[in-house]
Protein backbone atom coordinates (compact mmCIF):
# COMPACT_ATOMS: atom_id res chain seq x y z
CA UNK A 1 0.00 0.00 0.00
CA UNK A 2 1.38 3.36 -0.80
CA UNK A 3 0.75 6.44 1.03
CA UNK A 4 1.05 9.89 -1.06
CA UNK A 5 0.51 11.86 1.95
CA UNK A 6 1.43 12.00 5.45
CA UNK A 7 -0.42 9.81 8.02
CA UNK A 8 -0.86 9.12 11.38
CA UNK A 9 -1.89 5.60 11.94
CA UNK A 10 -3.76 4.92 15.02
CA UNK A 11 -4.06 1.26 15.72
CA UNK A 12 -4.81 -0.61 19.13
CA UNK A 13 -2.13 -3.51 18.49
CA UNK A 14 0.89 -3.46 16.13
CA UNK A 15 -0.84 -6.90 14.56
CA UNK A 16 -3.46 -4.79 13.56
CA UNK A 17 -1.09 -2.83 11.01
CA UNK A 18 -0.67 -3.74 7.91
CA UNK A 19 3.03 -4.97 7.07
CA UNK A 20 3.31 -2.48 4.34
CA UNK A 21 2.50 0.52 6.17
CA UNK A 22 3.98 0.17 9.34
CA UNK A 23 7.26 2.64 7.77
CA UNK A 24 4.69 5.28 8.91
CA UNK A 25 4.31 6.98 12.09
CA UNK A 26 2.39 4.76 14.43
CA UNK A 27 0.83 5.10 17.64
CA UNK A 28 -0.94 2.19 19.64
CA UNK A 29 -2.88 2.80 22.60
CA UNK A 30 -6.02 0.82 24.40
CA UNK A 31 -9.34 0.74 23.85
CA UNK A 32 -9.46 2.19 27.56
CA UNK A 33 -9.07 5.72 30.11
CA UNK A 34 -5.16 5.28 29.77
CA UNK A 35 -5.24 4.76 26.16
CA UNK A 36 -7.41 7.63 25.32
CA UNK A 37 -5.06 9.87 27.73
CA UNK A 38 -2.31 8.51 25.91
CA UNK A 39 -3.76 9.18 22.93
CA UNK A 40 -4.36 12.83 24.02
CA UNK A 41 -0.79 13.55 25.07
CA UNK A 42 0.93 12.04 22.18
CA UNK A 43 -1.00 12.52 18.97
CA UNK A 44 -0.67 16.55 18.97
CA UNK A 45 3.44 15.66 18.94
CA UNK A 46 3.14 13.67 16.46
CA UNK A 47 0.51 16.36 14.34
CA UNK A 48 3.34 18.86 15.07
CA UNK A 49 6.10 16.86 13.06
CA UNK A 50 3.57 16.92 9.93
CA UNK A 51 1.71 20.38 9.97
CA UNK A 52 4.33 23.06 10.16
CA UNK A 53 4.15 25.48 12.60
CA UNK A 54 5.61 28.93 12.89
CA UNK A 55 7.35 30.40 16.14
CA UNK A 56 3.57 31.29 17.39
CA UNK A 57 2.40 28.15 16.58
CA UNK A 58 0.33 29.55 13.64
CA UNK A 59 0.19 26.77 10.89
CA UNK A 60 1.98 27.81 7.94
CA UNK A 61 0.15 27.69 3.99
CA UNK A 62 1.83 25.48 1.71
CA UNK A 63 1.50 28.67 -0.94
CA UNK A 64 3.23 30.83 1.69
CA UNK A 65 6.69 32.11 1.28
CA UNK A 66 8.88 31.29 4.13
CA UNK A 67 11.66 33.57 5.38
CA UNK A 68 13.65 31.73 7.87
CA UNK A 69 16.08 33.79 10.07
CA UNK A 70 18.97 31.32 11.67
CA UNK A 71 21.26 32.19 14.61
CA UNK A 72 23.39 29.86 17.34
CA UNK A 73 20.09 29.54 19.61
CA UNK A 74 17.30 31.12 18.25
CA UNK A 75 16.77 33.35 20.61
CA UNK A 76 18.42 36.52 20.60
CA UNK A 77 19.12 38.21 16.98
CA UNK A 78 16.94 35.89 14.50
CA UNK A 79 14.02 36.34 16.96
CA UNK A 80 14.44 39.61 16.66
CA UNK A 81 14.73 39.82 13.34
CA UNK A 82 11.55 37.75 13.18
CA UNK A 83 9.15 39.83 15.49
CA UNK A 84 10.71 42.78 13.42
CA UNK A 85 9.72 42.27 10.20
CA UNK A 86 6.00 41.04 10.91
CA UNK A 87 5.92 44.22 12.66
CA UNK A 88 6.95 46.13 9.29
CA UNK A 89 4.65 43.75 7.30
CA UNK A 90 1.61 44.93 9.30
CA UNK A 91 2.28 48.74 9.53
CA UNK A 92 3.75 49.18 5.99
CA UNK A 93 1.35 46.84 4.63
CA UNK A 94 3.13 46.06 0.74
CA UNK A 95 1.86 45.17 -1.81
CA UNK A 96 3.93 41.88 -1.49
CA UNK A 97 3.28 42.17 2.03
CA UNK A 98 -0.53 41.21 1.14
CA UNK A 99 0.17 38.05 -0.27
CA UNK A 100 1.07 35.10 2.04
CA UNK A 101 4.65 36.05 3.43
CA UNK A 102 5.64 33.85 7.16
CA UNK A 103 8.61 35.05 8.99
CA UNK A 104 10.72 32.57 11.01
CA UNK A 105 13.28 32.06 13.18
CA UNK A 106 15.58 29.02 14.13
CA UNK A 107 18.33 27.92 15.89
CA UNK A 108 20.75 26.68 13.67
CA UNK A 109 23.37 24.92 16.08
CA UNK A 110 21.53 24.24 19.52
CA UNK A 111 18.61 25.30 21.26
CA UNK A 112 19.28 27.45 23.93
CA UNK A 113 16.10 27.99 25.27
CA UNK A 114 12.60 27.58 24.83
CA UNK A 115 11.58 31.21 24.28
CA UNK A 116 12.92 34.27 23.14
CA UNK A 117 15.58 35.66 25.34
CA UNK A 118 13.84 38.37 28.25
CA UNK A 119 16.44 41.21 27.41
CA UNK A 120 15.09 40.85 23.45
CA UNK A 121 11.44 40.67 24.22
CA UNK A 122 12.24 43.79 26.64
CA UNK A 123 13.81 45.95 23.76
CA UNK A 124 11.14 44.96 21.22
CA UNK A 125 8.40 45.77 23.42
CA UNK A 126 9.84 49.33 23.87
CA UNK A 127 10.73 49.59 20.29
CA UNK A 128 7.58 48.42 18.23
CA UNK A 129 4.08 49.58 19.04
CA UNK A 130 2.39 47.25 16.56
CA UNK A 131 2.11 43.42 16.33
CA UNK A 132 0.10 41.34 13.90
CA UNK A 133 -2.48 40.41 16.91
CA UNK A 134 -1.36 39.82 20.61
CA UNK A 135 -0.85 36.11 19.91
CA UNK A 136 2.14 37.66 18.02
CA UNK A 137 3.52 39.21 21.05
CA UNK A 138 7.33 38.82 21.99
CA UNK A 139 6.47 37.41 24.91
CA UNK A 140 4.63 34.00 22.88
CA UNK A 141 7.46 33.38 20.59
CA UNK A 142 8.74 29.57 21.01
CA UNK A 143 12.06 28.89 20.04
CA UNK A 144 12.61 26.13 16.74
CA UNK A 145 15.73 23.92 15.74
CA UNK A 146 16.53 24.89 12.41
CA UNK A 147 16.22 21.31 11.35
CA UNK A 148 16.74 19.89 7.45
CA UNK A 149 12.70 19.77 6.63
CA UNK A 150 12.63 23.37 7.59
CA UNK A 151 15.48 23.99 5.69
CA UNK A 152 14.40 22.58 2.87
CA UNK A 153 11.08 24.38 3.35
CA UNK A 154 12.39 27.91 3.46
CA UNK A 155 11.98 30.08 0.43
CA UNK A 156 14.94 31.85 1.72
CA UNK A 157 17.23 31.71 4.73
CA UNK A 158 18.87 34.08 6.67
CA UNK A 159 22.18 33.89 8.64
CA UNK A 160 22.58 37.01 11.20
CA UNK A 161 26.76 36.58 10.67
CA UNK A 162 29.39 35.47 8.30
CA UNK A 163 30.20 32.21 10.57
CA UNK A 164 26.33 31.06 10.44
CA UNK A 165 26.19 31.45 7.03
CA UNK A 166 29.11 28.44 6.42
CA UNK A 167 27.14 26.18 8.81
CA UNK A 168 23.88 26.08 6.71
CA UNK A 169 24.31 22.51 5.01
CA UNK A 170 25.48 22.35 1.65
CA UNK A 171 22.25 21.58 0.21
CA UNK A 172 20.35 24.76 1.45
CA UNK A 173 23.36 27.09 0.28
CA UNK A 174 22.08 28.42 -2.85
CA UNK A 175 19.11 30.23 -1.08
CA UNK A 176 21.17 31.23 1.96
CA UNK A 177 22.53 34.65 2.38
CA UNK A 178 23.44 37.03 5.11
CA UNK A 179 20.45 39.28 6.83
CA UNK A 180 22.43 42.46 6.01
CA UNK A 181 22.53 41.26 2.11
CA UNK A 182 19.01 40.36 1.99
CA UNK A 183 18.13 43.64 3.47
CA UNK A 184 20.11 45.62 1.46
CA UNK A 185 23.16 46.39 4.17
CA UNK A 186 26.20 44.73 2.05
CA UNK A 187 28.00 42.11 4.33
CA UNK A 188 27.90 43.19 7.45
CA UNK A 189 27.21 40.94 10.44
CA UNK A 190 24.72 41.42 13.00
CA UNK A 191 26.57 41.50 16.32
CA UNK A 192 25.51 38.70 18.57
CA UNK A 193 23.97 40.27 22.09
CA UNK A 194 23.66 37.30 23.94
CA UNK A 195 25.40 37.49 27.49
CA UNK A 196 26.00 41.23 26.69
CA UNK A 197 23.51 42.91 28.64
CA UNK A 198 20.30 45.01 27.68
CA UNK A 199 22.48 47.42 25.94
CA UNK A 200 24.04 44.97 23.51
CA UNK A 201 20.10 44.30 22.65
CA UNK A 202 19.52 47.61 22.09
CA UNK A 203 22.57 47.62 19.42
CA UNK A 204 21.40 44.81 18.03
CA UNK A 205 18.10 46.21 17.58
CA UNK A 206 19.19 48.98 16.01
CA UNK A 207 21.21 47.08 13.31
CA UNK A 208 18.03 44.82 12.53
CA UNK A 209 14.95 47.30 12.35
CA UNK A 210 16.86 50.21 9.99
CA UNK A 211 17.56 48.14 7.30
CA UNK A 212 14.11 46.02 7.61
CA UNK A 213 12.56 49.79 7.63
CA UNK A 214 14.35 51.21 4.89
CA UNK A 215 14.56 47.99 2.08
CA UNK A 216 11.34 46.06 2.89
CA UNK A 217 9.74 46.29 -0.47
CA UNK A 218 12.62 45.90 -2.29
CA UNK A 219 13.32 42.62 -0.08
CA UNK A 220 10.50 41.47 -0.38
CA UNK A 221 10.38 41.83 -4.55
CA UNK A 222 13.35 39.66 -4.44
CA UNK A 223 11.91 36.95 -2.23
CA UNK A 224 8.88 36.94 -4.90
CA UNK A 225 10.99 37.50 -8.67
CA UNK A 226 14.00 35.82 -7.93
CA UNK A 227 13.83 32.48 -9.14
CA UNK A 228 15.51 30.19 -6.58
CA UNK A 229 14.38 32.27 -3.23
CA UNK A 230 10.94 32.53 -5.17
CA UNK A 231 10.68 28.56 -5.24
CA UNK A 232 12.78 27.73 -2.62
CA UNK A 233 14.94 25.59 -4.61
CA UNK A 234 17.80 23.58 -2.96
CA UNK A 235 21.11 23.07 -5.52
CA UNK A 236 20.49 19.48 -7.62
CA UNK A 237 24.55 19.05 -8.05
CA UNK A 238 26.45 20.99 -5.35
CA UNK A 239 30.34 19.39 -4.36
CA UNK A 240 30.21 19.15 -0.70
CA UNK A 241 32.23 22.34 0.31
Amino acid sequence: MHMKKDVIILAQTAADIPFDIKQHRCLIYEDNSDGYEKLEKQLPLYLTQIILTDNFRQPVADDAKLILFVSYGGTCRCAMANVTLRHYIVAIETKEASSKIVPMSAALVSLSEPFMSVEAQDVLNRNLKKFGSDAEAPRHHRTIHAGRPLLKRANVILAMDRELLERVPWQFRTKAMLFSTFFGGGSSDIDDPYGRGIAAYEDCFRQIAPLIEANLSEALAKLFHNPVVAAGQKPLNRLRG
